[in-house]
């Protein structure tokens, strides 16, 4: 085998890096930095709506997604408009084309998004609940809060 062909058969460093998948013809590819740009008041507007209802954003990768399903199907119902937005920006597809995927399809789609952007959606969640906390503590700090007099 010549060393051309050898490097022909090789991934490149993007292609390992920035991996991309291809499920049902849609090429899903980690979020690019103008994408999270994009869809940054998306995933604020989420991460809200799952705080208000009460929803664990702790997850198990240890036996893949499959315990989490119900999870994921939850915030797909409670954050749609969103949840579809980001989907169909992530995919380059349009709002409508994805309401009429099968739904095997639809939530294979919505994990690998959410598998592939994990590091950033957790960051992004992180920085939200520090935010919420932080403001929490300064309403009872406030409150907490002693006069001192001479």
């Amino acid at each position: 085998m010549t060393e051309e062909k050898k490097r022909k058969k090789r991934k490149s460093d993007e292609e390992i890096i920035f991996a991309q998948e291809e499920i049902a013809g849609f090429k899903v590819k980690p979020w690019s930095f103008g994408v999270l740009f994009e869809i940054s008041e998306m995933l604020d507007a989420i991460f809200t709506k799952l705080d208000h209802r009460g929803v664990d954003l702790k997850f198990d990768f240890s036996e893949g997604f499959a315990s989490d399903l119900p999870k994921f199907i939850r915030i797909a119902a409670i954050a749609a408009p969103e949840v579809k937005a980001i989907i169909a920006i992530t995919v380059d597809a349009t709002e409508e084309e994805i309401e009429e995927l099968d739904m095997k399809v639809g939530i294979k789609l919505l994990t690998t998004i959410f598998k592939q952007n994990f590091e950033i959606i957790k960051n992004a969640l992180g920085l939200s609940l520090v935010m919420e906390k932080e403001k929490t503590e300064e309403k009872e700090g406030a409150s907490d809060q002693k006069t001192i007099s001479p």
